[in-house]
């Protein structure tokens, strides 16, 4: 059976960019996603959707009025373009790469940060797996423009193999406890 590729649009009040909520696994080697009404498999070839969402997931980040393009490609990509959502008090724009390799998937992101909530953001993300500075520790608004390089294993960010070149401004900082 040939590959189905779908194309499409989705406005959503919730959208849910979190593959392992989807039972997908980007590391299978199975491309068999479902059956259809006879019992047959259908084969994924390629999934791209636009999306304008009141709400979104994906992974640690949540955020509203958010929109871009996903595109699935199994055991090949899964990729966010031209993104854009409103989080932690402030907005986001990214594009997000994510592909299966031999140890783990490498993950891209590159994109801008303006004016968050940086207490906020560390919290949702673990404080980063460090415990220098941490959500207790910082407030203020950050802004950045960025590119993050890492690999993923068993959907968690390896803190090794993360490498980050970013231009950070924080706007009424304060450190606390410190």
């Amino acid at each position: 059976r040939a590959l189905m590729d779908i194309y499409g649009k989705v406005k959503s009040p919730l959208l849910n960019l979190d593959l392992p909520s989807w039972g997908i696994n980007q590391d299978s080697k199975n491309d068999t996603s479902t059956e259809d009404t006879l019992g047959t498999p259908i084969k994924i070839g390629e999934i791209k959707l636009d999306f304008l969402a009141d709400n979104i997931i994906l992974h640690n980040l949540t955020g509203n009025r958010a929109q871009g393009t996903s595109t699935y490609i199994p055991q090949t990509v899964f990729s966010i373009e031209n993104a854009s959502l409103h989080s932690f008090g402030g907005q986001i724009h990214f594009t997000l790469k994510n592909q299966p390799r031999a140890g783990g998937d490498a993950l891209s992101i590159v994109g801008k940060i303006d004016k968050m909530d940086i207490d906020s953001l560390f919290h949702s993300f673990n404080n980063f797996d460090q415990k220098t500075i941490t959500s207790e520790n910082i407030s203020g608004k950050i802004t950045a423009d960025f590119q993050l390089l890492g690999v993923m294993q068993n959907n968690s960010l390896l803190n090794d193999s993360l490498r980050c070149i970013s231009n950070i401004i924080v706007e009424n900082g304060i450190l606390k406890h410190f």
